[in-house]
């Protein structure tokens, strides 16, 4: 059981980093008040999301770097009540709602370390010291987006097939990394089957090999044994049968099957608020095409050279982050280490470098198990973390400098 007295930690310990990093963010941009503060984080997408949560989306013809609609909905859209209702500025309504959002998304990610066997505090400052913590502070979607991914783990582990596909569906409505769901749900039930298939052909064999070492211990006729002998061969048909009344593997399907569902579910609800906004279903995929991401084996392989260029703390973070993936598969972990071996790679492969280290963020389940191997070794685990915060302020500085960030 989770004890009451430890809820309040992970309240605690991000208030902490967010009084932190507000004030390191206040000094570094030499600002004097709220309004400052605000200003100087309207940057980049927080443009495009005050818009959106303003007035709906809406096509820009004159626009040529991008439109409203290659934004997901579910970050403006918990904004709009702030905007519309008690007429709050859009900017301030985007903070209040990433605030929230953050505060709870410490609360799921301490829960899921602490009932995944982690050390839940260490494990939770890895994640909020995380080289791209910058998006954790301003305005952006990613505290959201792990509130999604976190109850999606959550409901994982404690196989609640409704909260798995909710938590799927407002995933998907936050990003379009929530649609990676879908090939990492198909790898991890591909996984599941292959090991339920070699577990019941291993006890099949074994079973016929008991039963012939026992018939030929009682010297029974040649005819038998001959037969017992084909029998360590067993029938496919019986394998598979044995696998569809395994209730783990069942209870696999289930809730990865839901999860597909809720990514469906919401590809179509965007493609619709899409239609009901700008006329056009496939408004999303159609101006995705104004950024020029053409997929390419080239960024993939990109990703794997460790040039010393501009790129490399890119570069140094995706391998960090497919390591910790690495661990969680060998621990056990499969569907965690599927989800963030996807959300790694396939945005590499999309030519998403620029944004590598945001998409490093959202495979937070990685950072934080390779935090906690690293913990066997204290001073290694100590530069790990310095390393990592500290090239956090070169992006917050970056930032405030209204340089790219990513």
């Amino acid at each position: 059981m989770f004890k009451k007295q430890t809820l309040w930690h992970p309240v605690f310990v991000v208030l902490g980093w967010l009084a932190a990093t507000l004030w390191l963010f206040k000094s570094m941009g030499e600002l004097r008040s709220l309004a400052d503060i605000l200003k100087a984080s309207n940057h980049l997408d927080v443009g495009w999301y005050q818009k959106i949560a303003l007035h709906g989306y809406t096509l820009e013809p004159e626009i040529t770097d991008g439109q409203s609609t290659v934004f997901f909905p579910l970050f403006p859209l918990l904004a709009a009540p702030f905007v519309h209702l008690l007429a709050l500025d859009p900017l301030l309504s985007l903070h209040i709602v990433q605030k929230l959002a953050l505060v709870l998304m410490a609360f799921l990610a301490y829960r899921w370390s602490a009932a995944a066997g982690l050390a839940a505090k260490e494990s939770l400052v890895s994640l909020l010291v995380h080289p791209a913590w910058v998006f954790l502070l301003i305005p952006y979607s990613e505290s959201v987006y792990l509130c999604c991914l976190f109850g999606l783990l959550l409901a994982w582990q404690q196989k609640s097939a409704l909260a798995f596909f909710v938590s799927a569906f407002l995933l998907g409505l936050c990003r379009p990394t929530g649609l990676f769901l879908i090939p990492a749900a198909g790898l991890t039930l591909g996984f599941c089957v292959v090991q339920a298939y070699k577990k019941y052909r291993m006890e099949a064999v074994a079973a016929a090999q008991a039963h012939q070492d026992q018939s030929l211990n009682l010297r029974q006729n040649q005819n038998q044994t001959q037969n017992l002998n084909q029998n360590q061969n067993p029938s496919l048909n019986a394998v598979v049968a044995k696998m569809f009344a395994d209730s783990a593997l069942k209870t696999n399907f289930v809730l990865l099957g839901s999860g597909v569902a809720g990514a469906f579910a919401a590809l179509g609800t965007v493609a619709l608020i899409m239609h009901l906004s700008v006329g056009d279903w496939y408004a999303f995929y159609r101006y995705r095409s104004l950024w020029k991401e053409e997929p390419s084996f080239r960024y993939f392989l990109s990703a794997l050279n460790l040039d010393f260029g501009s790129q490399t703390p890119r570069i140094l973070a995706t391998w960090a982050a497919l390591w910790g993936s690495v661990l969680l598969l060998r621990s056990g972990r499969i569907f965690e280490g599927m989800l963030c071996t996807v959300s790694i790679l396939l945005p590499v492969y999309q030519g998403k470098m620029g944004d590598i280290i945001r998409y490093t963020l959202g495979a937070a389940p990685a950072w934080m198990m390779l935090s906690e191997q690293l913990k066997e070794k204290r001073s290694l685990q100590l530069a790990f973390v310095a390393a990592c915060a500290a090239y956090g302020v070169v992006l917050c500085y970056r930032w405030l400098a209204r340089d790219w960030v990513g």
